[in-house]
This record gives C-alpha cells, sequence and structure tokens, in this order.
C-alpha cells in the first residue's frame, strides 16, 4: 500500500524513512570532534619500546649472537588492575545561609576489586639504588611496595647465620614501569608479549616456570603437561605458516 497526496508526485512505504529535504547549510564544510573510547577499546598507546642491535665481523663468523640493548616504557591503566562491582551516583544537597537555592553536588562512585597479576620475576628482584634513584615514582603502587623500609646494597654483606627479609610478591598497579634488557631472546620474548595482556602475560609466565620445572624433575617430553590444560596464551598463532613471510 502506498500512500499518495493529490499535490505531490513523491511516494514512500511505511518500510522506507520518509524522504528527506536536503537543507542549503548541510552542504557546508563542517568540524566534527570525535573523542576516542576509553578503557579497554581506547587507542592510546601504553608502551614503547627502543632496541638497538649490532653484529661484528668475527661475531658473524663465530655464529655469536648480536649485541642488544632493549629499552621499554610501559603505562598501566587502572582498568587492566582493577574489575568494577558497582557504579552508582550520590548527591550532597548543601543549603548556604542567604541563599534560597541549595547546592546540590552529584559524585559518580566506582567501586573496584585489585586484579593481583604479579610482575615478572625481573620485576620480583630488588634494586636499591634504582629505588633510591625513582624515589618510588614508576611502579610503586599505592600502600603495597613502598613500605618506607629501604634496603641497601649493603644486605649482600651480611654475615653467615644471617638471611634477608622476606619480601612480598609484587603485583602490577596503575602507574609507569621501565624494563630494560641486554639479551636479545627476552626483546624477542617481549614482543610477542606486547600482544597480550597483563593475565595472558602471568598465564605465559605460569607455563615457562612449570615447563622449566618438569624439566628439572626429568619428566619424559611425552609426560609433560599430561592432563592439564594448555596455558599457551598464543593459541591464534596455529593459524599461521610455521614460516610466516617477513618481507
Amino acid at each position: 500500500m502506498q500512500p499518495s497526496s493529490g499535490s505531490s508526485s513523491s511516494s514512500y512505504t511505511s518500510q522506507d524513512s520518509p524522504p528527506r529535504t536536503e537543507l542549503w547549510w548541510d552542504r557546508l564544510p563542517s568540524l566534527k570532534i570525535v573523542r576516542p573510547p576509553k578503557g579497554p577499546f581506547s587507542p592510546q598507546v601504553d608502551e614503547r619500546c627502543f632496541t638497538y642491535c649490532s653484529q661484528s665481523i668475527t661475531g658473524r663468523i663465530h655464529g655469536n649472537d648480536p649485541w642488544c640493548r632493549t629499552f621499554c616504557l610501559r603505562r598501566v591503566f587502572l582498568h587492566e588492575v582493577s574489575r568494577v562491582l558497582s557504579r552508582h551516583r550520590t548527591e550532597t544537597v548543601t543549603h548556604v545561609p542567604g541563599r534560597k537555592q541549595p547546592i546540590v553536588e552529584t559524585k559518580e562512585v566506582v567501586e573496584t576489586q585489585p586484579l593481583n597479576h604479579p610482575l615478572p620475576p625481573e620485576g620480583q628482584r630488588y634494586s636499591g639504588w634504582l629505588a633510591m634513584l625513582l624515589d618510588g615514582k614508576f611502579g610503586i603502587g599505592d600502600g603495597e611496595e613502598d613500605d618506607g623500609h629501604h634496603h641497601d646494597e649493603s644486605d649482600s654483606a651480611l654475615g653467615p647465620g644471617h638471611s634477608h627479609p622476606q619480601r612480598e610478591t609484587k603485583h602490577w598497579r596503575e602507574g609507569w614501569y621501565i624494563w630494560w634488557s641486554s639479551s636479545r631472546w627476552a626483546a624477542q620474548e617481549k614482543l610477542d608479549l606486547m600482544r597480550r595482556d597483563l593475565e595472558g602475560q602471568t598465564d605465559w609466565q605460569k607455563l615457562k616456570e612449570r615447563r622449566n620445572d618438569e624439566w628439572a624433575r626429568g619428566v619424559p617430553p611425552q609426560e609433560q603437561t599430561s592432563g592439564e590444560q594448555e596455558l599457551h596464551p598464543f593459541q591464534d598463532m596455529s593459524n599461521i605458516p610455521p614460516f610466516p613471510d617477513v618481507s
């Protein structure tokens, strides 16, 4: 059924949208402001790495590893280390003498729960000079690692019968982190882990520790990880050829 008008020759069905008259200002150039999404869908850069490698003539002849240095700067955001439990708004009404209308303040309250993803082994080590240099500005969570007790390198000179104080496991917290290495294998692994979130990196570390433990105990390869689900974080790597095109 097509409704029609005696003064107009245009027609449309009930399923179509009514015709829209184009206005002259629609043809003018306009400026559109687009705000990128926040949280896990944000395109904001959270890590930058710089790698420098060199090789000598004799090193190439003897098949030695290249000389490499890698430096990475990582920013961990709040949504990576916490889970939102609830979100609600509160209103505070303040009556001011001499004013007819009260002041209403609206505040959004977000209750979160921390996700305790442990730092990698290199992040569990304590460096006295680095802590003194950075003064707790990098990689220090609120009320966790920075407990006010700074140990210097003289602790390593303790006599027999003295042991280092047991330090708690450090976890990822919101803030900035510095990572550097002189191993080209660590640099390659770092590039792979840049594809994964903190949970995926934790699973990868657990897999390495389990495999190394099985190797140290002499477990045959065919019996390793038997009956356990594989924790490899790169399942999608099975969809590419063994030697991808790197040209």
